[in-house]
C-alpha cells in the first residue's frame, strides 16, 4: 500500500509551486522586507550625509624644449599618459598639504575628528556652524584673490595629525579624467556643502597655480642655461673673427671670397677636362662599334650608317633591284639578259653602300683622334697649372675653412640669442597649463548616502531575504501540507480534512472547550459535517465487514487529536439516534475517561475487565451523553499489551456487538506504544488521524509500518487541525475556496 518511504520523499518544484510558497508565505516575505527598510531608514538616520562637489579643469599639455620656442609655448599633444600624470599630481599629498595649510585643515574636526568646540585653532569653516551661501562665497572669493600669497600656519602640525588629515582629505578627494579628452573633473565630498564646494575650487587653483610655479620655475631655469651659454658662443665668435683678421693680413689674402686667379683657372679646367673625357669616351665607343660592323658585313646596320642621306637612298635602290631580280627569276629564268644586267646593278649598289660605310668609318676615327687629342692638351695645361700653384693656393683653402667655422659660431650665436629673447618674454607673460572651465556650485543634495538607492537596495535586500527564508521554512517542514500529499505518501485517501477549532469557537458554544460537546450544540456546522465524513467512511461496506460496527482511532504521536474525533463521532452517530459504545484504550493516557467524567476517575475500567477482576457490565458507565455509553480506564495493568491478547477483548466486544449500533475505541500512539497493533486485530474499521504539518511524514508512515497486517481495515486518514486558508493555497481538492463556499450550508 506505501508508495514511497518518507525519507525519500521528494517535492516536485515548477513555478506554480513557487508563487503558492510566495503566496502562503507572503507575510514573511513582507515582514522581511519591513524589517530591512527599518534598518536602513535608521542607517540613514544615523549616518551624517555628505555632500559632493565637482570642478572641471582642461589640461594644455606641452612639451618643453628650452632650444625650440614653439615647443615652450604652443606645441599641444593628447598624450593619455600625460594626462594621467596631472591627475596624480592632482592626487598627491604635495598638493593635498597646501590646500590644507591654506586652509587650516589641520585644525578641522571632520578630518582630525572629535568636536568642533575642542578645536583651539579657528578654521575657515568655523566649528561646522551653517553660514548662509552669500557668505560662504564671499569667504571663497575673499580666499581666492589671495590664493597666491596665503599664509601657512607658523607651527606646522605634527607627523600623526599630518598624515590623518591627508589621509582623510585623500579619501574625500575624487579626480577622474573624461573619457579620452583633456577635461578633469575634480571632485570632493564632505559634510557640509559649502566645505565641499569651498574645497573643490581651492585644489583645483592650487592645481593652476602648481602649475604655474613649475613654469616659472622652468623658465627661470631656461634662462639662466641660455644666458650661460650665450656667453661662450659670444667668446668663442669673437676668437674665431680674430683668428680670420690675423689669417688674412700674414697671408695677403684680401680678395673678394679669398681665391686667387690661378684657383680659378684650375677649376674651369677641370670642368673642362672632364667634359673633354665624356667625349672621348663616346667617339671611341662609336669607332670601335662601327669598325667591328664593318669588318662583320654589318656595318650598313649601325645606326650612324643609317643617318647618313646617300646610303638611305642607296638601300631604296637595293631593295627596288631586289624586287626586280625576284620578279625576273621566276618569269624567264636564270640565263635571261635582263636577269644578269639586274644583278650587276645590285652589285653595283651594293659597291657603292660598302664605299660609304667605310667612308663613314673613316670619318668616326678621325673625330677619336680629334677629342682624345683635345683631352690630352687639357691634361697638360691642367698639370702646368697645378706646378704653378703655390702657397698662395694652400692659404686660400685654409682662409676658406677658418670663414666656415666662424659662420657656424655666428649661426649658433643668433640661434641661442633669439631663444633667450623668446624664454625672457614668455616669463613676463607666463600663464598655466589648465584653466578652469566649470566652477564648482554648492550641493543642494546629499551625496552619500543615497537615500533612494539606500532603501530600493534595503528592499531588494529584505524582499530576497524573505523569499529565502520563506522557501527554506517552506522545504523545512516535515509534515503534510495537503490531503494528495498524504496519499502520494501513505497509499491511504484523505477522509477528511478538519479545521483546527480555536479555544475562542468552543467556547462560544456555552459547553466546556471541548469538541464532541461543540457538535453536540452546532449539528450543522462545518466541523460536524466533516465528523459526519468520518462516519460515512466509516460505515462504508467491504468484503470483509458489511456492516462495521468496532471502529478503532488510532494515530502515530500523542495530541493529534484522536480522543476528541473519537468522541465526536460518538456524538455525532448518537445526534443520529444511534446506540453508541466508546472504550477508552488508552491507559497510560485515558483522556477518553477524563473528558466524559470530568474528574477522569472511574471505579472499574477496561483494565479490571481484561485481568478477569469484574465482569462487563460493571465497567460500563451509562449514558454519560444521550445514546453514549463508556468504558473507561481505572487501574493500568503491568503488561496492558499481554492482557489485550488474551482474548477477553474478542469476547467482550462480540457481546457488545449485539447491543450497540457503534463502536469506537481510543488507542494510545502507535510509534510510542505497542498497544495499538494488538488491537488492530480485534477491530473491523481503523481510522489514522494525524496532524497537519506537524506531525513528521517518516513518522506517519512508520506509524501505518506498524499495522502492517491490518492495514486493509484502514478506511482513509483524517487531517486534524487544518489551517483551511493555508492548505488552500497549496491548491488541495479538499480546502479549495472552502471558507467561500460554506458559508451558505453549514451553521455559523
Amino acid at each position: 500500500m506505501l508508495t514511497n518511504s518518507a525519507g525519500s520523499a521528494t517535492r516536485e518544484i515548477d513555478i506554480a509551486v513557487f508563487f503558492n510558497i510566495l503566496k502562503r508565505k507572503k507575510l514573511t516575505i513582507l515582514g522581511c522586507a519591513l524589517l530591512s527598510l527599518c534598518a536602513a531608514g535608521i542607517y540613514l538616520f544615523l549616518t551624517v550625509p555628505l555632500y559632493k562637489a565637482d570642478t572641471t579643469v582642461f589640461v594644455d599639455t606641452r612639451q618643453e624644449n628650452v632650444l625650440d620656442g614653439s615647443s615652450v609655448l604652443t606645441e599641444l599633444t593628447g598624450d593619455s599618459a600625460v594626462i594621467a600624470g596631472q591627475v596624480e599630481i592632482i592626487r598627491s599629498r604635495h598638493l593635498a598639504d597646501k590646500v590644507a595649510r591654506r586652509y587650516h585643515l589641520y585644525g578641522d574636526p571632520e578630518f582630525i575628528g572629535g568636536d568642533a568646540a575642542s578645536v583651539k585653532e579657528k578654521t575657515v569653516f568655523g566649528n561646522r556652524r551653517r553660514t548662509s551661501l552669500k557668505k560662504a562665497e564671499e569667504t571663497v572669493s575673499g580666499r581666492l584673490k589671495t590664493f597666491s600669497k596665503a599664509e601657512t600656519p607658523a607651527v606646522p602640525p605634527d607627523p600623526k595629525t599630518r598624515s590623518l588629515v591627508l589621509d582623510r582629505f585623500a579619501e574625500s578627494l575624487y579626480v577622474r579624467r573624461f573619457g579620452l579628452t583633456q577635461a578633469i573633473e575634480i571632485s570632493f565630498v564632505s559634510r557640509d556643502p559649502e566645505k565641499a564646494k569651498i574645497l573643490a575650487d581651492a585644489v583645483a587653483h592650487e592645481y593652476l597655480n602648481e602649475q604655474l610655479e613649475a613654469k616659472l620655475d622652468a623658465t627661470e631655469r631656461a634662462t639662466a642655461w641660455l644666458d650661460e651659454k650665450l656667453d661662450y658662443l659670444r667668446a668663442d665668435l669673437k676668437a674665431k673673427e680674430d683668428a680670420i683678421i690675423r689669417f688674412k693680413q700674414e697671408n695677403n689674402l684680401f680678395s673678394a671670397g679669398g681665391s686667387t686667379q690661378t684657383e680659378q683657372q684650375v677649376a674651369r679646367l677641370n670642368e673642362q677636362l672632364i667634359l673633354a673625357k665624356v667625349e672621348t669616351a663616346e667617339k671611341r665607343a662609336k669607332y670601335r662599334q662601327v669598325s667591328e660592323l664593318a669588318k662583320t658585313g654589318r656595318a650598313h646596320s649601325f645606326s650612324g650608317a643609317l643617318a647618313s642621306d646617300v646610303i638611305s637612298l642607296l638601300r631604296d635602290q637595293e631593295t627596288e633591284i631586289t624586287r626586280e631580280i625576284s620578279d625576273l627569276s621566276q618569269r624567264y629564268g636564270e640565263a635571261h639578259p635582263k636577269l644578269k644586267n639586274a644583278r650587276a646593278q645590285f652589285a653595283g649598289v651594293t659597291a657603292q653602300i660598302n664605299a660609304e660605310v667605310r667612308r663613314i668609318v673613316a670619318g668616326a676615327k678621325s673625330e677619336y683622334r680629334i677629342a682624345e687629342s683635345r683631352e690630352r692638351s687639357l691634361a697638360e695645361n691642367l698639370d702646368h697649372l697645378k706646378q704653378s700653384f703655390d702657397q698662395t693656393g694652400r692659404s686660400a683653402v685654409r682662409l676658406r675653412q677658418l670663414e666656415r667655422e666662424a659662420e657656424a659660431a655666428r649661426d649658433s650665436f643668433n640661434v641661442i640669442a633669439d631663444r633667450f629673447r623668446q624664454t625672457d618674454r614668455s616669463e613676463k607673460v607666463q600663464q598655466s597649463d589648465a584653466r578652469v572651465i566649470s566652477k564648482a556650485e554648492v550641493p543642494l543634495t546629499p551625496y552619500a548616502p543615497n537615500k533612494n538607492v539606500v532603501l530600493l537596495l534595503a528592499l531588494a535586500f529584505g524582499l530576497v531575504s524573505g523569499v529565502l527564508l520563506a522557501c527554506v521554512r517552506e522545504f523545512l517542514i516535515t509534515g503534510f501540507m495537503t490531503a494528495e500529499a498524504v496519499e502520494k505518501e501513505t497509499g491511504f485517501p484523505v477522509i477528511v480534512s478538519l479545521e483546527d477549532m480555536p479555544l475562542a469557537v468552543l467556547q462560544k458554544t456555552s459547553y466546556e472547550a471541548s469538541l464532541f460537546k461543540y457538535i453536540l450544540k452546532k449539528p450543522f456546522s462545518s466541523i460536524a459535517e466533516a465528523v459526519r465524513k468520518i462516519r460515512v467512511a466509516i460505515d462504508a461496506p467491504d468484503a470483509q465487514v458489511i456492516f462495521p460496527k468496532i471502529v478503532m482511532f488510532v494515530s502515530s504521536l500523542p495530541d493529534e487529536g484522536k480522543t476528541s474525533l473519537t468522541l465526536a463521532c460518538a456524538a455525532s452517530a448518537a445526534n443520529a439516534g444511534a446506540k453508541v459504545l466508546v472504550i477508552d484504550a488508552d491507559f497510560r493516557n485515558p483522556n477518553v475517561t477524563e473528558n466524559l467524567t470530568g474528574r477522569g476517575v472511574v471505579s472499574q475500567g477496561l483494565g479490571e475487565l481484561l485481568s478477569g477482576q469484574c465482569d462487563l457490565e460493571a465497567v460500563i458507565n451509562y449514558e454519560v451523553i444521550e445514546n453514549v455509553d463508556f468504558i473507561g480506564v481505572s487501574a493500568v495493568p503491568k503488561s496492558p499489551s499481554d492482557i489485550l491478547k488474551n482474548g477477553v477483548l474478542d469476547k467482550a466486544l462480540e457481546r457488545l456487538k449485539e447491543r450497540y449500533d457503534l463502536i469506537l475505541i481510543d488507542t494510545p500512539p502507535l510509534h510510542l506504544v505497542a498497544d495499538g497493533p494488538v488491537i488492530a486485530e480485534s477491530v473491523e474499521k481503523i481510522v489514522f488521524v494525524t496532524l497537519w504539518e506537524k506531525t513528521p511524514r517518516s513518522v506517519v508512515v512508520g506509524a501505518i509500518k506498524a499495522l502492517e497486517r491490518n492495514t486493509h481495515k484502514i478506511v482513509g486518514i483524517a487531517l486534524n487541525r487544518v489551517n483551511l486558508r493555508k492548505e488552500s493555497s497549496y491548491g488541495s481538492y479538499h480546502t479549495y475556496n472552502a471558507k467561500k463556499y460554506s458559508k451558505n450550508y453549514y451553521q455559523n
